[in-house]
């Protein structure tokens, strides 16, 4: 991996955490590349890939416990 692609490695997992981001397409939104480029630095099976994806997993989760638990605790039917 280059010195680029480990700055948007990088970029990513932190814009992955500060914004609670959930897909790839929001991360490329963030970053000074193109989507075609983000696939081509980290393609599907690549331990980058793999990592990135880890991140973005655990936000849905967390989101997805987070409106379960507002359901559970509401009042309205």
């Amino acid at each position: 991996m280059n010195d680029k692609q480990k700055e948007i490695f990088e970029q990513s997992k932190e814009l992955i955490v500060k914004h609670k981001l959930l897909f790839v397409k929001d991360i490329v939104d963030f970053l000074p590349i193109t989507r075609k480029t983000f696939y081509n630095y980290f393609p599907d099976g690549s331990k980058e890939r793999a990592e990135i994806s880890k991140f973005l997993d655990i936000n849905k989760v967390s989101i997805k416990a987070n409106v379960r638990g507002k359901w559970y605790n509401s009042d309205n039917a």
